[in-house]
């Protein structure tokens, strides 16, 4: 029997089953205004076949997750610049980010100058609570100075190494600050990859 139900304050029309409402969707070619459905199986399964059901274009397929308050498209493994090479002597704060569905992070440090080995910079990771904006501390860099490159890890499951590897979930709200422990200059550009 068809009915109207409100859902998250929006009227949808639905089928009850045995007291379980479903809404039929039709899924279609793609196209903008399309009206070509897309393929299903024998067995009533769905098969895209994005060479024929997407107009031959490569088109890309999305699974959207809900965020509590709008739909937000999922990714996969992306990297990220947080901060660009430079030379600094004071402590920076990349900005704040979200995180939509990746479990962790690495970030890499790369230094490029340290005159006289004189700078000596801490990376730090930091969750974000939504509701009061205060941060909490997941992961810290042993003191940097040398010139090359260091990551530090936080990832579900990670075998822990003091420094290095965190083992925990990053949060959806989060940022990297990079502190400065005296005022020498010291060059280096920070990057984020955000696994799943």
């Amino acid at each position: 029997m068809a009915d109207n139900k409100i859902v998250n304050g929006v009227t949808v029309a639905t089928d009850e089953v045995a007291g379980v409402d479903f809404q039929k969707m039709k899924l279609i070619d793609g196209t903008p205004d399309g009206v070509t459905p897309a393929i299903v199986s024998g067995s009533g399964g769905l098969r895209v076949d994005l060479a024929t059901a997407l107009d031959r274009n490569v088109d890309s397929v999305g699974i959207g997750l809900w965020n509590g308050a709008a739909e937000e498209l999922a990714q996969g493994n992306n990297d990220r610049a947080l901060l660009a090479s430079a030379s600094r002597t004071a402590t920076i704060r990349a900005d704040d980010l979200v995180n939509i569905n990746a479990r962790g992070v690495v970030v890499r440090t790369s230094i490029t100058a340290n005159p006289g080995t004189l700078g000596s910079i801490t990376v730090t990771i930091w969750g974000k609570d939504a509701v009061t904006g205060d941060f909490w501390l997941l992961a810290q860099s042993p003191t940097l100075t040398a010139v090359g490159h260091s990551v530090l890890k936080v990832y579900p499951g990670i075998a822990v190494a003091a420094n290095v590897a965190l083992n925990d979930v990053l949060p959806r709200l989060w940022m990297v600050q990079v502190g400065h422990n005296n005022a020498n200059p010291i060059t280096y550009s920070v990057g984020a990859s955000l696994i799943v």
